[in-house]
């Protein structure tokens, strides 16, 4: 390999490889000179490009040797403020649950608003006092009914002994002429 007959494939894999222990070691400062000394290295060492375990123990040799050039020191904040592909940018799931709720509510309110129909304006009409039966009021239906039902010889006694009656067949007879 690293006599110049890898092939494509091989190279994709040990540029893959590389980039890959790059990001995982956050040690590892990315200079072209700690690239060089780790290609240097390994191609000394004869390590395998395409893996990854090759990168580690090139990595681990020349830091014991102070070759390397190491990262500073951060702080998880720090590293997290650096790295923006680590921020993560999702809607926890019980804000999604609230929000589709609301969702739903607001939906819900706008078709009711378009399906209600709303008025301003109250009409009261006071009618005189109305007439609601038997005794005082002979025009309902209701006491028309009972006088249509009597046979001559009960409506005879009831003229006679009801003063009421007697004057709501008056009313009755009244209003109708």
């Amino acid at each position: 390999m690293w006599e110049g007959r890898a092939t494509p494939e091989e190279d994709e894999r040990a540029r893959i490889a590389g980039d890959t222990f790059a990001t995982r070691t956050p040690q590892f400062a990315r200079t072209m000179e700690n690239a060089t000394l780790m290609v240097e290295h390994m191609k000394l060492r004869d390590f395998d490009a395409t893996e990854m375990s090759s990168y580690f123990t090139a990595f681990r040799e020349l830091t014991e040797q102070g070759k390397l050039i190491v990262a500073p020191a951060q702080s998880a904040d720090q590293y997290l403020a650096a790295h923006a592909e680590l921020h993560d940018h999702r809607t926890p799931p019980l804000i999604q649950v609230r929000e589709a709720k609301a969702a739903q509510t607001a939906k819900h309110f706008e078709a009711a608003a378009n399906s209600t129909a709303k008025g301003t304006v109250v009409n009261f009409t006071d009618y005189a006092a109305d007439e609601a039966g038997y005794p005082d009021y002979p025009s309902k239906y209701s006491f028309r009914r009972l006088v249509e039902s009597l046979d001559a010889d009960s409506y005879a006694r009831r003229l006679k002994d009801d003063p009421q009656f007697a004057a709501a067949i008056d009313k009755l007879n009244n209003d109708n002429t």
